[in-house]
């Protein structure tokens, strides 16, 4: 398979998701796409999720150690020792990616997606990132995609609470109960306490999903993906991975997946890889996350499979 229809996925996805301040990268070298998205400066405040983190990636994004006020990983690298770098509270696996801003005027630049923040991921896999900037003007949706994010920090380790609660925007509303109605456009899930199968299934609000497209790589210790459950659910799956994407030389690493229904698409973007493990489990035993985007259902129309 060559590029193009990776390239129309990318094009669809920037003209079909209308939301404010919205950026998609869906390439190689992430590392731009992060450079123009999330702009830390001497005096913001940062928050980073990711399976891995390397000092170097720090540097290049301007984060010195008085920037950060806490990081969640699976393994603690000894190179980012001088940071504020906590091992999340999982029983299996920490795969969350979730990187957030916090400016003097206390807007939140947040990005989410498939990329760790690892010299391999900025500068040779092929990745999904997507990036918000949420403001106190920003609409209700859109500010509960940080306030349900920030959240779950809580959860994968208590100190969080202690190091970020006096830097969150006062518009940030966490005592709030969760996400927002069905009727959003736009939600943020993570696995901590429901399944992301579970939740995307709710947020498609009874419409039947009848046809999907996993754009990951598959790899999974039982041999099982979500592919193969939705086929087996009579749901009609493409599956786009590295056999697929034509290349070995590059890690294709991307976790988009598109589900369509009798009047939507739904889009999400975000951590877990084509596997029952990463879509049904819940409870902290690999934890993942991501954004679900709800869509025109035109967004199917004649691609080039």
């Amino acid at each position: 398979m060559n590029l193009d229809i990776l390239n129309i996925i990318s094009d669809r996805l920037n003209e079909n998701i209308q939301v404010s301040n919205f950026n998609f990268h869906f390439g190689r070298y992430p590392r731009k796409f992060f450079l123009s998205n999330f702009i830390c400066d001497k005096e913001d405040k940062v928050i980073l999720c990711s399976h891995a983190i390397d000092e170097a990636i720090l540097k290049s994004l301007n984060i010195l150690p008085a920037n950060l006020l806490v990081a969640l990983t699976n393994d603690l690298n000894p190179s980012v020792s001088a940071y504020n770098v906590h091992k999340a509270k999982c029983r299996s696996v920490f795969h969350i990616k979730l990187y957030i801003t916090i400016n003097r005027s206390k807007n939140i630049n947040l990005v989410i997606g498939s990329a760790n923040l690892t010299t391999r991921a900025f500068d040779f896999n092929y990745e999904s990132l997507c990036s918000l900037l949420i403001t106190e003007n920003s609409a209700n949706e859109v500010k509960n995609i940080a306030c349900q994010a920030i959240k779950s920090l809580f959860i994968l380790n208590p100190l969080v609470a202690q190091s970020i609660t006096d830097y969150i925007p006062s518009w940030i509303a966490l005592e709030s109960d969760g996400n927002c109605s069905k009727h959003c456009s736009m939600i943020y899930i993570d696995n901590l306490k429901e399944s992301l199968w579970q939740q995307i299934v709710n947020f498609a609000d009874k419409e039947f999903i009848n046809y999907a497209i996993a754009i990951s790589p598959v790899y999974d210790n039982e041999g099982s993906t979500l592919t193969d459950y939705l086929n087996s659910s009579t749901i009609s799956t493409k599956c786009i991975s590295q056999n697929d994407f034509g290349d070995n030389s590059i890690f294709f690493h991307p976790k988009v997946y598109l589900f369509q229904s009798a009047k939507h698409t739904l889009v999400f973007i975000g951590s877990p890889n084509n596997s029952i493990h990463s879509f049904f489990s819940f409870g902290k035993e690999i934890a993942e996350n991501g954004i679900i985007f709800k869509t025109k259902r035109i967004f199917f129309k004649n691609l080039p499979f």
